[in-house]
Order: C-alpha cells, then structure tokens, then sequence
C-alpha cells in the first residue's frame, strides 16, 4: 500500500511541476511588478478563452487568406479563425491601457485594459471590441471587421513563473533616526 501511495504521489509531483500557473494579464500586475514595455514584450501571452471570429467575404474581394478556414453558409462565403484557449502569441506593441499581440506571422490583435477607464483597479486586459451588435463582438483583424460570437469577454493570461522571473529587486528602506541625548 505504501509503495502505491508513494508512486502516486511521485506522478502528481510530476504532473505539478510541468504545468505552468497561468494567471489573468492585468494593469495591476503590471504595477505591483513594475513591468516596463520591454518586460511587457518579454512575456508569452495566451488567449483565456475560445476565440471565433467571421466575417462574410464580398464577391470579388482582393487579399484574402488562404490560411483561413472558408466556408460557404446561404450562397455566402464565410471567413472563419478560431483561436483555441490557451493559444500563445507575442506582444508587438505594448501602450499605457493595451498590448497588441500576435497570434500568427503578420496579424496581430489588440487587447485593451477596459476597467481601468473606469477607474477600477485590477484591470485585465480583454480583445478591444469595436463595437457591439446585441451579443456580438465587431473586432479588427487583418484590418477588416470580424464578427466575435465568442470571444468578446476574451483576456490576456501570462505563465507566472515568467512573471516571477521578472520581479524586481527592491529594498526598503528602515530610515534613519536622531541620537538619543
């Protein structure tokens, strides 16, 4: 029996120590840490949640993708990406309220710390919507308008162990006092 409990307590060891704890990519993060936009840029990024985007593709429409899923829905063609939770991408520009991040050669989407205009601390940083229409998401990707049934409440995670990495050193100081006489 000590020998199964023993061996099963290894495999969890194991199974912990590979996974990287991925925690929600925030303004206050960036504060308490004190990232700078290179450390911003120095990070891995992953979207928090299943990602689809579409867009109806016009009759003869130049520079579409050929990388992309199309398909055809009521004599229409429709451009389909999905990003998976999870998928990892780099920061391309990083700015006081936004990242954007790329996901593939090329494009990229920008992810914008909506709480903090409304003065909230924390602050995640979620895919920047253009525009709501009822329950959909109007994003820019590729510079074309994509329609984001899912995916609108979509944020920024980050590894911690990176974030760890990253931590600065800093002191506190005790101050100093006068001589007692």
């Amino acid at each position: 029996m000590k020998s199964i409990t023993a061996l099963l307590l290894a495999f969890i060891v194991i199974l912990s120590s590979g996974c990287a704890s991925r925690i929600p990519f925030t303004h206050e993060l960036r504060s308490e840490y004190q990232l700078t936009t290179d450390d911003v840029k120095s990070l891995h990024y992953y979207v928090s949640d299943l990602l689809a985007m579409r867009r109806d593709v016009r009759k003869g429409e130049g520079g579409v993708s050929t990388e992309h899923a199309f398909r055809v829905v009521k004599d229409k063609l429709i451009e389909e990406i999905r990003l998976k939770p999870g998928t990892p991408g780099i920061a391309e520009e990083v700015g006081a309220d936004f990242v954007r991040v790329s996901f593939e050669e090329g494009n990229s989407l920008t992810f914008t710390c909506r709480d903090k205009e409304k003065g909230a601390t924390g602050g995640r940083y979620y895919l920047d919507v253009k525009e709501w229409r009822g329950t959909t998401a109007v994003v820019e990707y590729e510079g074309k308008e994509f329609r984001a049934a899912t995916g609108g409440l979509a944020h920024l995670v980050v590894d911690f162990d990176q974030i760890q990495k990253l931590k600065k050193e800093i002191r506190t100081v005790k101050g100093r006092r006068l001589p007692e006489k």
